[in-house]
């Protein structure tokens, strides 16, 4: 089974092939967002509920070696920054979606606007009343 870390990598190299990227580092430093390289974009929120089983897997065997008490006092640390990452990676999903949605708006308005000057200048062309407007 892939790790998160590797699975962030491999949605990376395939968006990156289908010329998608959208992370700012992408092919700048390889880096990943498990890595401290990468952009909240390449995380859904799968990826952050894997993250926090892994943790947990982790913080179970640390508990195991070096006490329960050790790890009892950084748990609900990590898991208000893992929240807050959850709530971040949502909110950069919602606007994003936004983001797609203002930019296809634009380009409708964009090619109204031409389709009317074109409109515009084929009238004046003909002498039309568009032409004393």
């Amino acid at each position: 089974e892939l790790h998160t870390k590797q699975k962030v990598q491999l949605r990376r190299a395939k968006s990156e092939a289908a010329g998608e990227s959208n992370s700012p580092s992408a092919g700048k430093n390889g880096g990943d967002a498990t890595d401290g390289g990468g952009h909240i974009g390449d995380l859904s929120s799968t990826d952050v509920f894997e993250i926090a089983a892994e943790l947990s897997s982790e913080c179970a065997r640390l508990g195991n070696r070096f006490g329960q008490d050790t790890v009892a006092k950084i748990v609900p640390y990590v898991v208000r920054l893992l929240e807050e990452l959850e709530f971040a990676v949502d909110r950069f999903e919602l606007l994003t979606a936004d983001l797609v949605e203002a930019q296809h708006e634009a380009d409708v308005v964009r090619d109204e606007r031409d389709l009317e000057r074109a409109f515009r200048r084929k009238v004046e062309e003909v002498g039309g009343p568009a032409a004393q407007s």
